[in-house]
């Protein structure tokens, strides 16, 4: 029966989500920040769509997300956050989620969320953090703050060995570039950071550590060993 009634839930949710009057996109390098009907706040995430119903919020409070996005909520105010690959509740937090190719990752920052699949549900506390991959829904981790995902929001973006190719798209959406590397490259692991304010700074901070060179002609990027 729990698993039934989680299903139900989770596809009442995706039902809900189809007619929502309220959309707001952003484009490569660029971040936005909202405020929501409640007045919690959400900075958006290069590259990402957020969906809500503004005139009905009061009786819905689903918002819909495609790509990444922090959630500072404000204290009392309840909703959840539909992704494709899962949907995550909150209790007034804030809190980070990613969403995109077949990867859901919550990170609590305060308060607790709660994190929801077809399969399984997930609590979440301050500096803890799940990566849904494929359906999988493992348990939850300990997270350093300093070493936060969330990190991004002051566009820092930090890694602990992260597939260059994961590293590579997150380049590509902050920097609005396109970054051309062979396959047998980005199958090495990166630890460290990057700023995005800077695109040279950038680039020589991921790059440079794995002996990796660059080239740069117009808006694309040729990384060579």
């Amino acid at each position: 029966y729990g698993i039934a009634a989680a299903i139900a839930i989770f596809s009442l949710m995706m039902y809900t989500s189809e007619n929502l009057d309220t959309s707001i996109s952003t484009s490569l390098a660029q971040v936005e920040t909202i405020s929501l009907p409640d007045g919690s706040e959400v900075i958006i995430n290069a590259d990402s769509e957020l969906s809500y119903n503004q005139k009905t919020w009061e009786e819905n409070r689903f918002i819909a997300l495609k790509g990444e996005a922090f959630f500072k909520v404000k204290k009392g105010s309840q909703f959840t956050v539909e992704t494709q690959y899962g949907n995550v509740k909150v209790l007034g937090t804030s809190f980070n989620v990613f969403a995109r190719e077949n990867n859901l990752r919550v990170i609590c920052e305060s308060g607790q969320v709660k994190v929801s699949t077809k399969k399984k549900a997930t609590i979440l506390t301050p500096n803890q953090s799940i990566s849904i991959i494929n359906g999988n829904h493992p348990n939850s981790e300990k997270v350093n703050k300093k070493e936060s995902r969330s990190n991004w929001v002051s566009g820092i973006f930090l890694y602990d060995k992260a597939a260059l190719d994961e590293v590579i798209k997150d380049l590509e959406r902050q920097l609005n570039v396109d970054i051309k590397i062979s396959s047998n490259l980005t199958k090495q692991k990166y630890t460290g950071s990057f700023d995005s304010k800077d695109k040279t700074t950038a680039l020589s901070e991921v790059l440079w550590p794995l002996g990796l060179k660059y080239t740069e002609e117009n808006n694309t990027i040729t990384v060579t060993e």
